[in-house]
C-alpha cells in the first residue's frame, strides 16, 4: 500500500511540474514567457492569444520603389530660352535622345553643350550632366509631358524676378 501511495504521489508531482512548465506554442509565446520569468513588465492584454506577432514588433515599413519612366517618354526636341553666362539670350533647342545623351544648341555666340541626361524622382525631373564639367549640371522639372521648367541646383524653382526658363516640346 505504501508503494502504491508513493507512486500516486510521484505521478501527481510529475503532472503538476509538467503543467507548470508548459511549452510555448510559438516564438512569440517564448518571448513573452522569457520576459515574465525575467521579471519584465508585460503590457496588459499581451497574452499568447492577443499579443502582436513577433514580425510586426521589428517590422520596418518598406519604401515603395521609385520607378523611372523609360527614356522614350522624354526623348525629343524642346525649344525655349535657356539662360547661361555669356549668352545673349535667344532660343535654344534641347534634344533628349533615347540612349540617354543630350545636346543643347543655342543661337548666338555660345554653341551649347552635350552630355547625358537621367530622369529622377519617378520622372518628376530631369538632370542634364554635361561632358564639360565647367558647364555645370542642370535640373529641369517635368511640368507636363511637353513642358520642362528650369530648377536651381537644389531642385527648387529658380529664384529670379525674370521669367523662368521654360522649354516646350517641338512637334
Amino acid at each position: 500500500m505504501a508503494r502504491r501511495l508513493a507512486l500516486v504521489v510521484a505521478v501527481a508531482v510529475a503532472t503538476l511540474t509538467l503543467a507548470g512548465c508548459k511549452k510555448p506554442a510559438n516564438e512569440q509565446d517564448t518571448l513573452l514567457q522569457e520576459a515574465r520569468e525575467a521579471g519584465d513588465a508585460v503590457p496588459a492584454g499581451n497574452t499568447p492569444a492577443t499579443a502582436a506577432p513577433v514580425a510586426s514588433l521589428h517590422q520596418v515599413p518598406d519604401e515603395p520603389a521609385v520607378v523611372e519612366p523609360p527614356p522614350a517618354t522624354f526623348a525629343g526636341n524642346y525649344q525655349g530660352p535657356i539662360s547661361c553666362q555669356g549668352c545673349a539670350g535667344g532660343t535654344a533647342t534641347l534634344t533628349l535622345n533615347v540612349d540617354g545623351s543630350y545636346t543643347v544648341k543655342r543661337s548666338g555666340s555660345n554653341p551649347g553643350s552635350t552630355g547625358n541626361w537621367t530622369s529622377e524622382e519617378g520622372g518628376k525631373r530631369l538632370r542634364l550632366d554635361p561632358i564639360r564639367k565647367e558647364d555645370g549640371s542642370q535640373l529641369w522639372a517635368v511640368s507636363t509631358k511637353d513642358t520642362l521648367t528650369r530648377l536651381d541646383d537644389d531642385g527648387t524653382p529658380l529664384a529670379r524676378n525674370a521669367t523662368p526658363d521654360v522649354l516646350t516640346r517641338a512637334h
